[in-house]
């Protein structure tokens, strides 16, 4: 059902090819193209979710209500590309209606709000799994989403970099969790094998699904900069008050580059980093079978010899000066060493850590729309100097432009253009301010 007969060139930035948006009934039979009566589509990926969502509005001009009823469980399918991109960038995706929010009238018109999951995401609600499972971890994944969720990896590819594999084999009983719940658990146990967040103690991982597939990466390779490495774009993003058309010409490279909107949600948030434990953090361990309790090593930022470890720019926010040294030290008790025979430090705890320090300056763009980034992705942003008001003149905040991964991406489109809604967040600042 994709349609060819499409513009395939840029006329502006913004554009998108929305070559497929067809409804689907539980049978598979052919479906129905509903671009035609589709308002808004949006669709929404997020680092810490293992599945994409969205929503379609979309107007019932061929009386859906009785030639195709929706009674839940339908699958959408979904495909669109940026112009001039490569085929490597189209965006294909298949999602299940999970909830058919409401339905307005307009004049002689209905207007329904759909809402989308992943298709393997709505399996995982039917499922609960009583096992046990063991082995290197990234096998454990394969088999936990090829037998347990049906997916397939031509159609929907588990990227990974095999030179990250986990160093850890774990022995772990999933007690009547879904699979999805399973797989976040062991995902917080595997570690890398490379990178030390602190003498002796390696960071875990995350899983999550982008526009592109199904991701499971090591927290270092998402915070640290491996020029030339699967995470790493050449993408620069100006917030130009005074934008210039150089001999009054159109230049699209400049103006994709260009942001519409731009929000500091959080530039620094000190208190809330020493009470969640980000700083200095401890683990007490009580064994229910032994009945015996072991506190495990703390972490504490401060005596930390690998600081910069996870540093996206040139100059880590370090908590330097006593008021910050002496942070709380969070205690965070643990039943499950005797279940899992995992250490919990080097899991959920560890990742806390990593993941607070990651949101050190978090900020939200709105640029135009491409397919050829996803959540995952690094980018290099110029945030603007507001404090610079001369006109005709554009400069830019030295302290917290920067290095910047992408944690989320809402997808706005209809049947012609394509805008994005982006979160992203940097553990570091690219001057010395200490």
């Amino acid at each position: 059902m994709a349609d060819d007969n499409v513009q395939s060139s840029f006329r502006a930035p913004g554009d998108v090819i929305l070559s497929r948006v067809s409804l689907h009934r539980k049978s598979g039979s052919d479906g129905i193209d509903i671009r035609p009566f589709m308002i808004e589509l949006n669709l929404f990926e997020d680092l810490f979710s293992p599945a994409m969502s969205g929503t379609i509005l979309f107007s019932d001009s061929i009386a859906l209500s009785s030639t195709f009823p929706l009674v839940g469980g339908e699958s959408v399918q979904i495909e669109f590309k940026t112009p001039e991109s490569t085929d490597s960038s189209i965006i294909r995706k298949k999602f299940v209606i999970y909830k058919l929010e409401s339905k307005m009238m307009f004049g002689s018109k209905s207007v329904y709000v759909a809402h989308l999951i992943s298709e393997f995401a709505y399996l995982d609600t039917m499922k609960i799994l009583s096992k046990k499972v063991s082995g290197n971890i990234i096998n454990i994944i394969k088999t936990l989403l090829e037998k347990d969720l049906n997916i397939d990896f031509k159609e929907i590819p588990l990227l990974y970099d095999p030179a990250e594999d986990t160093r850890n084999n774990v022995s772990f009983i999933i007690p009547n969790w879904s699979p999805l719940t399973a797989l976040n658990k062991i995902t917080t146990l595997a570690t890398d094998p490379d990178t030390i967040l602190t003498d002796g103690e390696l960071a875990g991982y995350l899983f999550f699904e982008c526009n592109k597939g199904l991701n499971y990466w090591s927290l270092s390779s998402l915070t640290v900069l491996k020029n030339g490495g699967p995470r790493t774009k050449g993408n620069i993003y100006y917030y130009d008050r005074n934008p210039n058309r150089e001999n009054g010409m159109r230049d699209f490279k400049s103006e994709m580059q260009q942001i519409q909107e731009l929000r500091i949600d959080t530039q620094y948030d000190m208190l809330d980093r020493m009470v969640t434990g980000v700083y200095r953090d401890e683990v007490i361990d009580f064994d229910i079978i032994k009945k015996t309790a072991t506190r495990l090593p703390a972490y504490d930022y401060m005596k930390s010899v690998n600081t910069k470890m996870y540093s996206m720019n040139d100059y880590p926010i370090s908590p330097k000066g006593s008021d910050f040294g002496a942070g709380k030290l969070n205690h965070h008790v643990s039943f499950n060493r005797a279940i899992t025979a995992v250490d919990p430090s080097l899991g959920a705890v560890k990742n806390r850590i990593v993941l607070g320090l990651l949101n050190s300056v978090c900020i939200e763009i709105v640029i135009h729309g491409r397919t050829d980034i996803s959540v995952g992705d690094q980018i290099y942003i110029n945030v603007p100097d507001m404090t610079n008001s001369e006109p005709g003149t554009s400069t830019f905040d030295n302290v917290i432009s920067g290095n910047y991964v992408i944690t989320a991406i809402q997808h706005r489109l209809n049947e012609f253009k394509h805008s994005m809604v982006m979160r992203v967040a940097t553990d570091s600042y690219s001057i010395d301010i200490t």
